[in-house]
């Protein structure tokens, strides 16, 4: 391994101080640090967007927390290119690697190579009224139909693989990879799925009825949403960092991204454990 890239997010307490010793251990060790454009600015370096960084490097570290991660995966993925995610505060749920971690991780990565899990990513398009593709986009956790904060509740149909399942009411929808059934879906009520299974899940948010409840469907079907609105007053929003209204007449396809995300396991805790201690799974202590 030559090459790493770096991407952090300053705004996190210590963040300067993690990619200035990254970059002095690189170089201590002949490799070269690519930085992301703002990381590099911070220390007064040549940097590269998250659309550049990918094709330079070997390895992209993420410092920082989830939301760092999610965005340099939507890069990261077209150019299968592994991502070590380190947790600089908060949950980190994805991010789960620790800053006093990070150099025997990075240690072992160079003497043996990483070992990554495979995770598999969201699709979503937009198709017009006459059923073309008016934009498409891709997420490793969740894709998001939302209403408007005055709006009322939207009506919402449903197919699966072309076979109409249902119309209801809600305050939108959360359609997720088994990645993102730990984010917004759980908070909706949603299932957690162990990242390694494949499916993807379609969480109601706030349903006017009890008889909607989260479908999880297998990863070969394809979601078709419509939302009957009056106005633009729908939005769909990629992991919380992208997207647009939707506009009357238009539909949603939601299916199992080509792409996928290559993150660096570190070799600890299983997905239970951090599924227990991070998320308080159970609530009583052990007896």
């Amino acid at each position: 391994m030559k090459n790493v890239g770096i991407a952090a997010n300053l705004n996190k307490e210590n963040a300067l101080s993690t990619v200035k010793g990254i970059v002095s251990w690189l170089e201590g060790r002949g490799m070269t640090a690519i930085l992301e454009t703002r990381t590099s600015a911070a220390i007064g370096r040549e940097g590269f967007s998250l659309a550049e960084l990918p094709s330079r490097c070997e390895l992209i570290v993420a410092l920082g927390g989830d939301g760092t991660l999610l965005a340099i995966a939507r890069h990261a993925c077209r150019a299968k290119i592994p991502v070590l995610g380190v947790n600089l505060g908060g949950l980190g749920f994805l991010t789960e690697l620790t800053v006093s971690d990070l150099i025997p991780t990075l240690e072992r990565i160079v003497e043996k190579g990483p070992a990554v899990e495979e995770r598999m990513m969201l699709e979503a398009c937009i198709e017009d009224s006459c059923g073309r593709v008016a934009s498409k986009y891709v997420c490793l956790n969740d894709a998001v139909i939302n209403k408007s904060a005055f709006s009322r509740a939207v009506q919402i149909n449903m197919w699966i693989s072309n076979e109409y399942v249902g119309t209801f009411l809600a305050d939108g929808l959360i359609v997720s990879t088994p990645t993102g059934s730990t984010a917004y879906s759980l908070s909706a009520g949603g299932p957690i799925i162990k990242p390694t299974i494949r499916a993807l899940i379609a969480t109601p948010i706030c349903p006017h009825t009890l008889a909607v409840r989260p479908l999880v469907f297998s990863e070969d079907e394809e979601l078709k949403v419509e939302v009957l609105v009056e106005k633009s007053e729908v939005t769909l929003t990629m992991d919380g960092q992208e997207g647009r209204r939707l506009e009357r007449g238009e539909r949603v396809l939601f299916r199992r991204a080509n792409e996928s995300t290559l993150l660096v396991s570190c070799g600890g805790r299983s997905f239970y454990e951090v599924m227990r201690t991070k998320l308080g799974w159970g609530g009583l202590a052990k007896r």
